[in-house]
C-alpha cells in the first residue's frame, strides 16, 4: 500500500496553540518549512506542526487543528497541518494479516487491526483519544466516545 498524505500550510503570521500543553510531541530546528513538514509526515503520531524561519525552531504536535487554536504571531511563524484520507484506515476491524505493515493501524489481542494506543476509532479513521474526551478503555471496538 502506498501511504500519500496532504500537508495544509497557513498563512505566515500564525502560531499553533495547542488545547492540550501534552500535546507537543518536539521540538527542534530544521532548516526549512519543508523540512519541518517531512519531519512531522514521517511521524505517525504528528497531525500538526509550527515553523519559524527566524529561529528555526521546528515543534510537532499531535493535536489537530479542529481541536487547538491558531493564534496571530510574528510574520516569521507559520502553521502545517498533515491530512490523512481515511481510506488508510479501511483495514480497521479486519484480521491482523492486514496492517501487518500499515502505519496507521497495529494488531490487537482480539486479533484485529486497531488504533494504535492513545488513539481511538471515530467512525472514519483513528484519531487521538483525549480529542474526544474518551477514557481509556479496553472495549474491543475502541471506539472515540
Amino acid at each position: 500500500m502506498t501511504f500519500q498524505s496532504y500537508i495544509w500550510l497557513s498563512d505566515w503570521g500564525t502560531k499553533f496553540q495547542p488545547s492540550v500543553q501534552s500535546s507537543l510531541l518536539s521540538q527542534s530546528n530544521a532548516p526549512s518549512l519543508l523540512r519541518c513538514s517531512s519531519s512531522c509526515n514521517l511521524n505517525r503520531q504528528c497531525r500538526t506542526f509550527d515553523y519559524d524561519s527566524s529561529s528555526l525552531l521546528c515543534r510537532l504536535f499531535d493535536g489537530t487543528l479542529n481541536t487547538s487554536n491558531i493564534t496571530s504571531s510574528v510574520q516569521t511563524q507559520r502553521i502545517g497541518s498533515v491530512t490523512i484520507p481515511t481510506s488508510f484506515f479501511n483495514n480497521y476491524g479486519q484480521p491482523c494479516s492486514k496492517c501487518v505493515e500499515d502505519r496507521y493501524l497495529t494488531c490487537s489481542g482480539f486479533g484485529t487491526c486497531e488504533c494504535p494506543i492513545g488513539s481511538c476509532w471515530n467512525g472514519a479513521q483513528c484519531d487521538k483519544r483525549n480529542n474526544f474526551n474518551a477514557s481509556a478503555s479496553s472495549n474491543i471496538s475502541n471506539w472515540c466516545i
